[in-house]
């Protein structure tokens, strides 16, 4: 599962990353805490070129009757993504990239819980595997995306036993591809190899998705460990 994330650098960073502008009226800050249902960046096709769309997160497939399953549907098991009715025209038809410069999970030992800053070594922004659909509601349109999970690597499975899907640069044209193989899309929604991984313990300001700013990332009294 992937529940929150950060995406702490400047806006022309991101840009320079992805290859990809901010469109017109848009507005990207450094967020440290990235909650579901908030407006965050995505980078998608527009006319064959790269754009960065404020959306928001929690898939609300086209053809739903209300937005309300939007908090549920944060996340899209690479597995079933292409099967399942919630997900499967979003994947065949308008994937995205999610940058993202680090994410959230929590291990749980009792009644005690750690939050952990997993990060990739030698990666400042990164793309999560994603799709997005626009739903056309009463108010207008709502575009809205989810983040594709897939099994934990090994050095973090103690942890949580699912992680978001990292793309490699070499692939992030593939994936919004509306016409790349199904198959193909697919084998590329593996887990982080362990050497990538990074992973600190943080304290539990990160807790609640109302504390926002560098202090989420502060190590916490546990230090993870760089594998």
């Amino acid at each position: 599962m992937c529940g929150r994330y950060q995406l702490s650098l400047p806006l022309e960073e991101i840009e320079a990353h992805f290859d990809a502008r901010l469109v017109e009226g848009g507005q990207v800050e450094r967020r440290y805490n990235i909650a579901p249902t908030q407006l965050v960046p995505i980078v998608r096709l527009n006319g064959g070129h790269r754009e960065l769309a404020p959306t928001r997160w929690g898939l609300v497939p086209h053809w739903a009757q209300d937005a309300d399953s939007a908090a549920r549907m944060i996340n899209a098991r690479s597995e079933t993504v292409s099967e399942k009715p919630s997900f499967r025209d979003a994947f065949r038809q308008t994937r995205c990239l999610v940058p993202s410069s680090g994410f959230y999970e929590w291990k749980h030992v009792g009644r005690e819980k750690t939050p952990y800053l997993i990060q990739v070594k030698g990666a400042p922004v990164y793309a999560m595997a994603g799709i997005w659909s626009r739903w056309l509601g009463p108010s207008g349109p709502l575009e809205t995306f989810s983040v594709l999970t897939t099994r934990a690597a090994e050095a973090i499975a103690d942890v949580h036993e699912r992680m978001p899907v990292i793309l490699h640069p070499d692939h992030y044209s593939d994936w919004l591809n509306s016409a790349a193989p199904r198959d193909y899309l697919l084998d590329l929604c593996q887990p982080l190899p362990n050497d990538l991984v990074v992973r600190n313990a943080v304290g539990d300001y990160v807790n609640s998705a109302r504390n926002e700013g560098p202090e989420c990332e502060v190590l916490g009294p546990t230090q993870g460990s760089l594998l």
